[in-house]
């Protein structure tokens, strides 16, 4: 994942300021991009200098909370006034609807799987929507049971793990896993210092193959070298 970051090549932006381009820019592998719920707009902001652009505003923006990078680069937003999950171009900010309504009451989080489908956490609804990123169809993964709290309470961040699991963290204050297939709910943990949680990451676990893959050509470079040196020795 590393290396594919490296490799992939910055892209040139137009930001967007009430319909009118105000400044051109660069915006590369690391940089922080943001949900601006009071400002409706996404902002990008430069991780070593903490500079700021508005890479897209109004528009479809109402309330924009969730936010997520699809394989593509283009940004993923949920707003939570207009029910809707929006796709932004990274280099022109145009905004597209993706999905609204229906299944979505207050789409808070949002993270997307291998497949490229999004999962959306619904605060109000509680539930779990898994949304086609072409046709925008919606899916209820796992409604309910954990995933219920009061006003306020439900779904808040969800994240999937190295095993594909769904990972939400409730505002009711519990960490729940949720099988992609089953949509069977597991509490992971609950109480203590979980109060109201709403973000939610996980530490990526390290990609073994290129350590192993070091590991094997080294010990194969030590082996021919010993037996290369067990010959010599013989041959004297």
């Amino acid at each position: 994942m590393r290396c594919m970051l490296q490799s992939i090549a910055a892209l040139s932006l137009l930001f967007c300021s009430q319909g009118k381009v105000v400044a051109d820019a660069v915006l590369s592998p690391g940089d922080i991009l943001t949900a601006n719920f009071g400002g409706n707009s996404i902002t990008q902001v430069n991780p070593m200098t903490g500079a700021q652009a508005v890479v897209s505003s109004g528009g479809n923006f109402s309330a924009p909370l969730g936010i997520a990078i699809d394989s593509s680069g283009s940004i993923i937003v949920t707003d939570v006034i207009h029910d809707e999950i929006i796709r932004v171009d990274p280099a022109t900010g145009a905004q597209t609807i993706i999905s609204s309504d229906n299944n979505l009451i207050f789409p808070a989080g949002i993270t997307i799987d291998a497949a490229g489908d999004l999962l959306v956490a619904d605060r109000t609804a509680h539930e779990v929507i898994r949304i086609d990123p072409i046709t925008g169809a919606q899916a209820v993964v796992s409604s309910g049971g954990n995933l219920s709290g009061g006003v306020g309470a439900g779904p808040n961040g969800i994240a999937i793990d190295a095993a594909g699991n769904i990972l939400v963290a409730s505002g009711f204050g519990s960490i729940i896993r949720v099988n992609p297939t089953t949509g069977a709910q597991t509490i992971v943990s609950s109480g203590g210092s979980l109060q109201g949680p709403a973000g939610l990451a996980i530490d990526p676990v390290p990609e073994p193959s290129s350590i192993v893959l070091c590991g094997v050509v080294i010990l194969a470079v030590g082996i021919v070298a010993r037996r290369y040196r067990s010959r010599m020795r013989l041959s004297q």
